[in-house]
């Protein structure tokens, strides 16, 4: 024990040069993005690191084996050919934020000692309420889509039991009816807060998608919201389906919600920045509508993990529900803290690198990388839709393509598909992944980072000519 007070005694004198280190082993991956490969193999990846140390060997040795046996095999996620699931990138002004936020301890409660970042919260989500056009809304800071949606879920409960005169918050859900969510192509991370709330994965109901689309059907949903055995119904909308991006119609589904009494929630975690750009936000048109949504700033809005929002016309339901306080806490009644919006008590200040990003970059800056990934998906999307070798499975809506390799009717579709896509990665250029529709593996290929630009399109079409040439 008095050996690791020692090195941690230790390290703050040495601290302005242990500072200097890690700023260097940052300027250099950063500088290194472009060449490094987006997916590291899995077989070089270290394994074994021994068991607990008794005593520690300070920062500075600790780095210089960091250097040497972990950060040569992270994966360079911030590459912008890094392309599988919804994955972005890092402004160099969110990291500042994100930098000065954790080296400061700061956190977002109202109280005297935390005042400034309670402010600093409440005015970058009103900047996003502007930025995004929802005038209606307010809003709390989560970790993540997957937390935003539990919020939902509490937040709905809520307003439910309102209805019948029930504070659910106090008296518990015991005397509430069954809830039953409906949703044509929900993420998997709905269906995990379905869980973990105890509303039950099996309380979801499948509504028939567009035919070609994962849509909803506005006429599946008008039969099966009228023959509902509950009166107390939830619409999970996407505004972005995470294989092929497709947007449903929230203008029809808040006409249709309104006519049963039903909550309409939006999955929003990346599309929501659709509404920037001017050729595209007719998909995403009636959001300012829903009760309530979930999205991500880690995602089209290039901030570090885990960063998101959640936005709701109820916000006096959530507040009631999530309503914390004691005398060592000494929160002021009369404000609002993020504590009585979300789950977490103590929570980071999520704000600052949104703030930053936004201060640094504007309104103007953030639609430009928006945009542009939406033209990159174009261009990639228009070379498929030529190629003899490769067809789309679906529409570019914005910035996700999918598509498959032609594959001769004897081979099986599945295997194919898998196998041209472990060719893709293996050329440590481009990293894809797998996607599914009605049967049919396809390839994705999502456009989220500030770094993409048109050039990197050119590597990925090079790539995939490579690999179409194996076969």
């Amino acid at each position: 024990m008095k050996m690791s007070v020692f090195k941690v005694k230790d390290d703050l004198v040495d601290f302005e040069n242990l500072l200097g280190i890690c700023y260097q082993l940052t300027v250099d991956f950063w500088h290194e993005i472009d060449s490094r490969p987006p997916l590291v193999s899995l077989k070089h990846i270290p394994t074994n690191f021994g068991r607990l140390p008794d005593h520690g060997i300070g920062s500075a040795e600790m780095l210089s084996l960091w250097q040497q046996s972990i950060l040569p095999f992270f994966s360079t996620r911030l590459s912008p050919r890094y392309l599988p699931y919804v994955a972005a990138g890092i402004t160099p002004a969110a990291l500042i934020g994100h930098l000065l936020a954790t080296s400061t301890g700061q956190m977002p409660v109202s109280s005297p000692a935390m005042k400034l970042p309670s402010i600093i919260t409440k005015r970058t989500m009103d900047w996003l309420l502007d930025l995004f056009d929802l005038p209606f809304m307010q809003g709390t800071f989560v970790a993540g889509t997957s937390i935003g949606h539990i919020l939902a879920l509490i937040n709905v409960r809520e307003w439910f039991g309102e209805k019948i005169g029930i504070n659910v918050s106090e008296d518990g859900i015991q005397d509430l009816p069954k809830i039953q969510i409906f949703s044509a192509k929900p993420h998997i991370s709905l269906i995990k807060a379905l869980g973990v709330t105890g509303f039950g994965r099996n309380s979801l109901i499948c509504v028939d998608h567009l035919p070609g689309r994962e849509a909803i059907n506005p006429d599946s949903l008008e039969k099966l919201l009228k023959k509902a055995s509950s009166p107390f119904c939830i619409v999970v909308a996407s505004s972005g389906t995470v294989t092929t991006g497709d947007f449903d119609d929230l203008l029809i589904l808040r006409d249709i919600c309104f006519r049963h009494g039903a909550w309409l929630h939006v999955d929003a975690a990346f599309g929501i920045c659709t509404r920037l750009v001017e050729e595209k936000k007719h998909l995403i048109r009636g959001l300012e509508e829903v009760d309530s949504l979930a999205a991500d700033a880690h995602k089209w809005l290039n901030v570090p993990l885990d960063c998101g929002f959640y936005m709701t016309r109820h916000m006096a339901l959530l507040e009631r529900a999530n309503h914390c306080n004691d005398s060592y806490l000494n929160f002021t009644e009369e404000e609002s803290s993020e504590s009585h919006r979300g789950i977490q008590l103590s929570q980071a200040f999520r704000a600052l690198p949104i703030f930053a990003t936004l201060q640094a970059y504007g309104k103007s800056g953030i639609t430009e990388w928006v945009a542009r990934n939406c033209e990159c998906a174009k261009k990639l999307g228009s070379w498929i839709d030529q190629s003899i070798n490769y067809a789309l499975l679906s529409p570019v809506y914005k910035n996700i393509v999918f598509f498959a390799p032609i594959i001769p009717s004897n081979f099986d579709q599945k295997q194919r598909t898998l196998e041209v896509l472990q060719h893709i990665n293996s050329s440590e250029k481009v990293f894809l992944s797998q996607g599914e529709m009605e049967g049919i593996y396809g390839i994705r290929a999502a456009f989220c980072n500030w770094r993409t630009e048109s050039k990197d399109v050119d590597i990925i079409i090079e790539v995939l000519e490579t690999v179409s040439a194996m076969y």
